[in-house]
């Protein structure tokens, strides 16, 4: 709930100025009392301004799904919690589905075997981000690359890219760096530049990301991987239930 000195300051306002009303219309004094109690007029109003709240972020949620694209467009944490989560326990998994990463700027790396339970997490995760009114979008990293080469060929580039950049959490799957030609390397790290700032990546790869640069020349795409995601990024290896 809302309890914050803007809100007292709000509640005192309204109430006043229907005390200010009701006294120009002919309540006495006892009466005022009695209809415009400041104490029960504010917790009221924190009650009607959180309900009010929770129902614009639901509708936000479900405006936000219909363009995520996750695989699993419904499943909650709730639906995968027996799944254990490598070297990180699900407290801090339920941490980071807050989001409060994102207001560091940083991004979160997922590794582990691509698998239904794999997207089943990352699926979880996005809707949890959503339920908290985070805007997300799911790409496969291969897929979404050839969109824009397809976008490069027509000199749409640019507007193809302004909504990769511009989304609040941009979750790359099958994320690889040893497959790409050189116009797409170019595409990706120009990507990962422009959101360096703002981060809200979540990388998601079948090994661990630092070892995919060590074992490969991965060029400019891995010298922005080093500059701006690796340095601020939560790292979660997924391990899938035997």
């Amino acid at each position: 709930m809302h309890t914050n000195s803007t809100l007292d300051s709000m509640a005192k306002s309204m109430c006043k100025t229907l005390r200010y009303s009701a006294f120009i219309g002919g309540m006495n004094e006892a009466a005022l009392d009695k209809e415009f109690d400041l104490e029960g007029f504010q917790q009221n109003l924190i009650v009607v301004l959180d309900v009010i709240k929770r129902k614009k972020l639901a509708e936000k949620a479900l405006q936000y799904r219909k363009t995520a694209d996750l695989p699993f467009p419904s499943i909650s944490y709730a639906d995968i919690e027996q799944h254990p989560i490598g070297f990180f326990n699900h407290k801090y998994f339920e941490y980071l589905s807050r989001g409060a990463w994102l207001k560091e700027g940083d991004s979160i790396v997922i590794d582990g075997n691509s698998t239904k339970a794999r997207q089943e997490l990352v699926s979880a995760f996005g809707n949890a981000l959503m339920d908290k009114g985070i805007q997300v979008i799911f790409k496969e990293m291969k897929e979404m690359l050839q969109n824009l080469l397809i976008a490069d060929s027509k000199s749409s580039l640019q507007s193809a890219l302004e909504p990769l950049e511009e989304i609040e959490v941009l979750i790359l799957d099958d994320f690889e760096l040893n497959t790409l030609s050189i116009k797409e390397a170019y595409i990706l790290a120009s990507l990962i530049q422009t959101r360096s700032e703002k981060g809200g990546f979540i990388l998601i790869t079948n090994t661990l990301l630092e070892d995919k640069i060590a074992a490969c020349d991965v060029g400019l795409v891995g010298q922005m991987l080093t500059k701006h995601i690796l340095p601020c990024c939560h790292q979660l290896n997924f391990v899938e239930s035997k």
